[in-house]
């Protein structure tokens, strides 16, 4: 309660006349005139006048700031009874600007407020506000922290300080300060007439009357008249003025009075005042709500919940539960688990498979090694085996029997004879030792003799020396039989001496057979020629020319006789012509 305020209830048939504002209207002011305009002045909201319409220039206006404020000081302190405050009213919005306003007996909008708004005064429409104060001030401020200040008219009803009655022209008796009850004079605070003690030191602002101290005890004091200390442990020294309950403890003690130390193992010594709780949770190893109970066993680093012992960051090495209770699974690697399944969370040991490591893997995984969820092998199978868990035999003409885990495809190739993906075909018959590609059968390594084709499937022409021909082309690689050239043997030789050409081209390995010349064989010599001898290269006689024909042809048949020493010398001359 404000210093001066009645401790009485309010005699609603009394009604103080004076308005103080009235008497001191020259000490008015506001945070800002609003533009400058003396029509808003602070001096209208004290003139008399209840006019509620702004443009009539009988309201206060400020600009819109924060705060905006309106105030009036007094030459001394005054006896407040009542304040009423005429706002503007033209419309709602207008109105609705004195909603959050706040009133205070004092020189700022911080302190000593009497006074708050918060309804809208548009519902149900209020544009006159009667505020009950009953208190001792020397200021009156209104104050807005969202906008204006629009006040038209402000009434502050009381009496100057000392004075009391409906026109305030009687005086207090001996009251402390001068101080009485506006109605009837009476003292209300603070008596200083003999039969009344003097206020107890423990008194708040040394106030009190004849029943005890009327505002309260000092820290650390209390009882009627604040005689009596607050029990030692009492928070701030703060107790109950009534029954000295502590307000609240230090730390480390807790009941009413504060006179009881706390558990031992609360956490820095702090528990509830009321049933002795440990309020902040407690010291690493307890549980409880007096922290009586040690936590688990194994429970990581002795860390358990206070309200219920579960184990909050986790457990030792090998054990799983809420209380951390329960070896993990035998199986799990390096005996992890999760606390709360026994799931084996780091993988099984070698050989097991399973949430919990129950299962051994498939007895043809590779080196015991399975996945944990589904017992698949992954790291493959043994040799002679495929499939997720290796359940399958790899296909019996896989060579080495290894086989591709996945579709047990024969990775290494096949046994000799065999192709095919899972090697399942016979290689063709025709194959150089029955080898051909795992992938199309193809004789890879060629064919037997008198067999070309990639599969060896077509013979070589039948005159191919020895049957062979090349496996891409069926062209003969080995040569012709006898008296036949060309690539695959089909062409006749020349008339060549035993019969002996070559296969490229035709060309007779040696001479031509008498009558015949050409790189082949294949033109007849002249019948001029005698002995139908003639150069293999040019088809000149060789020897000499028949009776009555000479030339190199012996076509001509005029007499030409050449000595024998020119003769050989001119047949070279023509065969290197030629």
């Amino acid at each position: 309660m404000l210093a001066g305020a009645v401790r009485r209830p309010v005699d609603n048939t009394f009604s103080v006349a004076l308005d103080l504002a009235q008497v001191y209207r020259e000490n008015v002011s506001q945070s800002s005139i609003y533009y400058n305009n003396a029509s808003r002045s602070p001096e209208n909201a004290v003139d008399g006048i209840t006019d509620q319409t702004v443009a009539h220039g009988h309201c206060a206006v400020t600009h819109h700031e924060q705060p905006a404020w309106w105030r009036i000081k007094f030459e001394d302190k005054v006896f407040i009874d009542h304040i009423v405050i005429y706002h503007r009213n033209e419309s709602e919005v207008k109105l609705k600007r004195f909603q959050n306003s706040t009133v205070h007996l004092s020189d700022d909008c911080s302190s000593r407020q009497v006074y708050q708004q918060t309804e809208d005064p548009t519902s149900p429409w209020k544009d006159i506000f009667n505020i009950t104060v009953n208190a001792v001030g020397q200021f009156v401020t209104i104050c807005q922290t969202l906008g204006y200040v629009q006040l038209c008219e402000l009434q502050v009803m009381g009496c100057p300080y000392g004075q009391y009655g409906n026109q305030c022209n009687l005086t207090c008796g001996n009251c402390n300060n001068g101080t009485c009850h506006l109605s009837d004079g009476e003292c209300e605070d603070q008596y200083m007439e003999p039969m009344c003690k003097s206020c107890d030191d423990g008194c708040t602002d040394s106030s009190c009357n004849k029943d005890g101290c009327t505002r309260g005890c000092v820290a650390g004091k209390h009882g009627d008249y604040c005689d009596l200390p607050c029990p030692t442990n009492c928070e701030d020294s703060t107790c109950d003025q009534s029954t000295g309950h502590c307000s609240g403890c230090t730390d480390g003690h807790w009941g009413d009075k504060c006179q009881t130390e706390c558990p031992t193992n609360c956490s820095n010594s702090v528990c509830g005042q009321t049933d002795g709780h440990c309020t902040k949770g407690c010291v690493v190893g307890q549980w409880g709500d007096k922290c009586q109970t040690e936590c688990p066993t194994n429970c990581s680093n002795s860390v358990c919940g206070q309200t219920d012992g579960h184990c909050t960051k986790g457990c030792v090495v090998g054990q799983w539960g809420d209380k951390c209770q329960t070896e993990c699974p035998t199986n799990c690697s390096k005996s992890v688990c999760g606390q709360t399944d026994g799931h084996c969370t780091k993988g099984c040991v070698v050989g097991q498979w399973g949430d919990k490591c129950q299962t051994e893997c498939p007895t043809n995984c590779s080196n015991s090694v399975c996945g944990q969820t589904d017992g698949h092998c992954t790291k493959g199978c043994v040799v002679g085996q495929w499939g997720d868990k290796c359940q399958t035999e790899c296909p019996t003409n896989c060579s080495n029997s290894v086989c591709g885990q996945t579709d047990g495809h024969c990775t290494k190739g096949c046994v000799v004879g065999q192709w095919g993906d899972k090697c399942q075909t016979e290689c063709p018959t025709n194959c150089s030792k029955s080898v051909c590609g795992q992938t199309d059968g193809h004789c890879t390594k060629g064919c037997i003799v008198g067999q070309w084709g990639d599969k060896c499937q077509t013979e070589c022409p039948t005159n191919c020396s020895n049957s062979v021909c090349g496996q891409t082309d069926g062209l003969c690689t080995k040569g012709c039989n006898p008296g036949l050239f060309g690539p695959t043997c089909d062409i006749q030789c020349g008339y060549c001496v035993a019969n002996s050409c070559r296969q490229d081209g035709g060309v007779c390995d040696s001479e031509c057979r008498v009558g015949y010349w050409g790189y082949n064989c294949s033109e007849l010599c002249t019948n001029k020629c005698a002995d139908k001898t003639c150069s293999k290269q040019t088809g000149a006689c060789v020897k000499r020319c028949k009776a009555g024909y000479r030339g190199q042809d012996c076509t001509d048949s005029k007499s030409l006789v050449i000595p024998n020493e020119y003769l050989n010398l001119y047949q070279r001359c023509i065969c290197l012509y030629i």
